[in-house]
C-alpha cells in the first residue's frame, strides 16, 4: 500500500472541498410553491437510506500560503527536507515591517525593494535603523517637553484669571499699571498657587525667592569650605545671613499674598517693612565687625550700633505710618516718609564700607572684598532710583503690566546688591580675623547680637499697633 505524503493529503482535502462547493453551486434551487423534488437515489452499495442527505464533508481549512524564511523569491519551492517546521501564513507582498527588518540581509541581489536602505550593507542598514529610532525618540521627548508648561498648568487647580485695573479696589492699583491684577476675596490657596500664574506681581515674587535661595546656597558652600564654627567670631555673619533671608522672605510674601483683602494688604506690607529694618541692622553689624577700617572705627565705634538700631526702627515706623496715613493717589509726603528714614539708615549702615572703598581706590585697590563692596553700593543706588521713580511704565503706560515696571527692576538690583554684599562680607571674614580679635571681645559681640533681636521686637510691635488701627478703621468703614 502506497504511503501518501502530507502534501498529497492536503491536496486531496482541497479537491474535496472544491468539489463540494461546485456541487452546491450547480444544484437548482427550489422555487416557492413548487413541489419538492424527490430525493436522489442512493448509489449501489450504499447502506444508508436514500431519504437521508449525504453527510457534509469535514470542515478543513485550506492550507495557508507559507512564507519561507530563506527563499529568495515567493514562488520558489524548496526541497522536502529544507522546509522545516511550518511558518506563519502571510500573503505575498504583505510582510510586516518587523519581518522586513529581520530579513533584509537575506534578499538576493537583483531583487527589487522599496527600502531606502537597500543599497547599504547589512550592518550599515542596521546602524541606520538604530539611529533613526533614536532620533524619533528624541523628537518625541522634545514634543513632550514643549507640552510640559501646558501639562503643569492643566495639573494645577483652575484659578480665576487676572482682571483689569477698574475691577479691583483703589488700594490695590499701581500707577500706570492697567492689567494683570489678581481678584480679591479668593481663598488662600489661590494666592499661594498664583506663584505659578502670570500677573503683575509674579516677577517681584520670583526675584526675591530666587535671591533667598541663592543666599542660602552660597552661605552653605562657604560654611562647608571654611568649616565655619558657631562662636563669637562667626555670630555677626550668621545674623547677617538671617537678616538677608528674612527681608527677602517677607518681601516675597507681601507681593504674593497682599491681594487677599484690604487688611491682608496692610498686614503683609507691614511685615515687609519689618523685614527691611531687620536687614538694615544685620548689615550694620556685619559692616561694623568685619569691614570697617581702623581710622573709621576709632571715630564712630561708640555710637554706630545704637544709631543703626534706631534708624532701622525709624525706617520701619516711617514706612508703616506712610502706609497707614495716606491713600491712593499717594501724595509726595508719603514717599518722603518712606525714603528719608530708609535713606538715613542706609547712609549710616554703609558708612564703614564707603570709607574703606574710597581709601582703597585712592591707594590703588587690590582687595577683592573692596570691589564687591563697590558693586554693592552701585547696585543699591540703582535700585533706589527705580524705587523712587516709576520708570519706564510712566512713559509706556499699559506696556509694562506683567514684566518691566520699576518695582521689578528695583527688586532685581536689590537682590544683586545683597549677593555682592554677602560675597564681600565672607571675604572680610576670612581675611580680617586679626583685626577683629584686636578690637572686640565676646561680651560686646553677644550684646550687639541680643540688641538685634530687640530691634526685631520693637519693629514688630510698631507694625502690630498700626495694623490694629487699620483693622479698626476698616471695620468702621464696613459697618
Amino acid at each position: 500500500m502506497a504511503v501518501r505524503t502530507r502534501r498529497e493529503v492536503r491536496r486531496g482535502r482541497s479537491r474535496a472541498l472544491l468539489g463540494g462547493a461546485q456541487g452546491r453551486a450547480q444544484r437548482p434551487r427550489a422555487q416557492p410553491g413548487a413541489p419538492a423534488a424527490p430525493p436522489a437515489p442512493s448509489p449501489p452499495g450504499d447502506p444508508r437510506p436514500s431519504r437521508c442527505p449525504p453527510p457534509p464533508p469535514p470542515a478543513v481549512s485550506p492550507p495557508p500560503l507559507a512564507v519561507p524564511a530563506r527563499w529568495g523569491h515567493p514562488g520558489a519551492e524548496p526541497d522536502a527536507g529544507a522546509r522545516g517546521p511550518a511558518v506563519a501564513a502571510v500573503a505575498p507582498g504583505t510582510r510586516s515591517r518587523r519581518w522586513r527588518r529581520g530579513h533584509e540581509d537575506d534578499v538576493p541581489q537583483g531583487t527589487r525593494t522599496t527600502s531606502p536602505r537597500a543599497g547599504l550593507p547589512g550592518a550599515s542598514r542596521r546602524e541606520m535603523t538604530a539611529i533613526l529610532e533614536r532620533l524619533s525618540t528624541l523628537s518625541l521627548s522634545g514634543q513632550q517637553l514643549s507640552r510640559l508648561p501646558r501639562l503643569l498648568e492643566d495639573g494645577l487647580p483652575k484659578m480665576p484669571c487676572t482682571v483689569q485695573e477698574a475691577e479691583v479696589p483703589q488700594l490695590f492699583r499701581e500707577p500706570y499699571i492697567h492689567a494683570g491684577y489678581r481678584p480679591t476675596g479668593q481663598d488662600w490657596r489661590y494666592y499661594f498657587l498664583s506663584l505659578f500664574q502670570k500677573h503683575n506681581e509674579v516677577v517681584n515674587v520670583w526675584t526675591h525667592l530666587l535671591a533667598a535661595l541663592a543666599v542660602l546656597l552660597r552661605f552653605k558652600t562657604f560654611v562647608e569650605a571654611e568649616q565655619l564654627p558657631v562662636d563669637a567670631w562667626s555670630l555677626p555673619l550668621f545674623v547677617f545671613v538671617l537678616s538677608s533671608v528674612t527681608y527677602l522672605t517677607c518681601s516675597l510674601l507681601a507681593h504674593l499674598l497682599q491681594s487677599k483683602s484690604e487688611l491682608s494688604h496692610y498686614t503683609f506690607y507691614f511685615v515687609d517693612y519689618v523685614g527691611v529694618s531687620i536687614y538694615q541692622y544685620g548689615s550694620a553689624l556685619a559692616h561694623f565687625y568685619y569691614s570697617s577700617d581702623q581710622a573709621w572705627y576709632d571715630k564712630f565705634w561708640l555710637f554706630f550700633l545704637p544709631a543703626a538700631a534706631f534708624c532701622g526702627w525709624l525706617s520701619c515706623a516711617g514706612c508703616c505710618y506712610a502706609k497707614y496715613r495716606y491713600r491712593r493717589p499717594y501724595p509726595i509726603m508719603r514717599k518722603m516718609c518712606q525714603v528719608i528714614p530708609a535713606g538715613l539708615a542706609f547712609v549710616l549702615d554703609i558708612s564703614p564700607v564707603a570709607h574703606r572703598v574710597v581709601v582703597c581706590h585712592l591707594g590703588g585697590c587690590e582687595e577683592d572684598a573692596a570691589w564687591y563692596h563697590t558693586y554693592q553700593i552701585l547696585f543699591f543706588l540703582i535700585s533706589a532710583y527705580f524705587f523712587s521713580c516709576p520708570v519706564p511704565e510712566k512713559y509706556f503706560p499699559g506696556s509694562c503690566d506683567i514684566v518691566g515696571h520699576a518695582h521689578q527692576i528695583f527688586h532685581t538690583f536689590l537682590a544683586i546688591c545683597t549677593l555682592s554684599q554677602l560675597e564681600a562680607i565672607c571675604l572680610d571674614y576670612k581675611n580680617r580675623q586679626e583685626i577683629f580679635l584686636k578690637r572686640h571681645g565676646p561680651f560686646s559681640i553677644y550684646l550687639s547680637c541680643v540688641s538685634f533681636f530687640g530691634l526685631v521686637a520693637c519693629s514688630a510691635l510698631t507694625a502690630y499697633v498700626l495694623r490694629c488701627r487699620i483693622k479698626a478703621s476698616l471695620a468702621k468703614k464696613d459697618s
